[in-house]
């Protein structure tokens, strides 16, 4: 079977889930294409030249599939599904001509199958379990973690300012995207955080979990469906602080396998980073429930 994978960007998470459907599925053929909604016209000939050759056409990011269906009238002939790896966009576009939808979240799954019963697949994000491997012992030296892109919507701010109010470290892997949010960080806050494995290579993404204490996650409602880095952390066991969004609303019980906080509540949060931090009962049961948890999404 000849698949046609279309992808945003090739080295972003959406980037590398799809290549780990292409390793994990040897027995089939693909062709991936890298299409960045902002430069669809630029890939138009491209992937003009490989519709005929594939039986079904994998959509991996849904701006770039809505555009190419308005420009290829020929990919409404193809078998296609769409991978929606965010809960913004869910119905930013008409999707009759989907024949499946790939809905990460229970929210996603409720949204989508109410307006295309029948054509939706519930398939949580999963990590390999053997890139990301649980941590014997945390390091010990009050370090909270951040990882993902400098963006408004996930939060950073109110992380930086709980720890520069706590006393604790703060170490960021990830990506630069927004510069004037990260100037809107105040500088004696900028001041604590260390950006040692910021745009790190993939190699070097295990290590910097062997290096934090605890993981905070402050994604606002309506965006994530993972974030990976939630899971990974549970994954190399650290324990959490998370938000109740993406796979976190399905996956997580309060005080059990991770700490919930409230949406857009700075002393909510403030209150769970310390707490999770100070009591090492605590923290050391969270993480071997959040393993426990998270090795059944491998």
């Amino acid at each position: 079977m000849n698949i046609l994978q279309i992808v945003d960007v090739d080295y972003w998470a959406i980037g590398k889930l799809s290549k780990s459907i292409v390793k994990h599925n040897p027995h089939l053929n693909f062709k991936t294409i890298y299409v960045h909604p902002k430069h669809v016209d630029e890939h138009l000939l491209e992937v003009s030249k490989w519709i005929s050759w594939a039986d079904i056409v994998d959509f991996q990011y849904w701006n770039s599939a809505r555009q190419l269906m308005e420009q290829l009238p020929e990919l409404h002939e193809k078998k296609s599904l769409l991978s929606h790896h965010n809960e913004k966009d869910l119905l930013s576009a008409d999707w009759e001509n989907i024949a499946l939808h790939i809905a990460e979240t229970q929210y996603s799954v409720g949204i989508l199958d109410n307006k295309y019963p029948g054509k939706v697949q519930y398939t949580p994000l999963a990590i390999d379990l053997d890139v990301f491997t649980y941590n014997d012992q945390l390091p010990g030296t009050k370090t909270v973690g951040y990882v993902g892109r400098i963006v408004p919507w996930k939060g950073l701010k109110e992380i930086a300012r709980a720890c520069f109010e706590l006393g604790y470290n703060l170490k960021l892997m990830g990506k630069f995207d927004k510069p004037d949010y990260w100037a809107s960080i105040p500088p004696e806050h900028q001041g604590i955080i260390d950006t040692e494995y910021m745009e790190c290579d993939d190699s070097e993404r295990p290590n910097f979990y062997k290096s934090i204490d605890i993981y905070v996650g402050n994604s606002g409602p309506g965006r994530e469906t993972g974030t990976l880095p939630f899971m990974e952390a549970m994954a190399s066991g650290v324990p959490t602080v998370t938000t109740p969004s993406g796979i976190a609303a399905d996956i997580t019980e309060d005080h059990e396998n991770a700490i919930v906080t409230e949406f857009g509540n700075y002393d909510d949060l403030k209150g769970n980073i310390q707490l999770l931090m100070e009591d090492e009962a605590l923290k050391n049961s969270i993480r071997i429930k959040g393993w426990n948890t998270i090795k059944n999404f491998s």
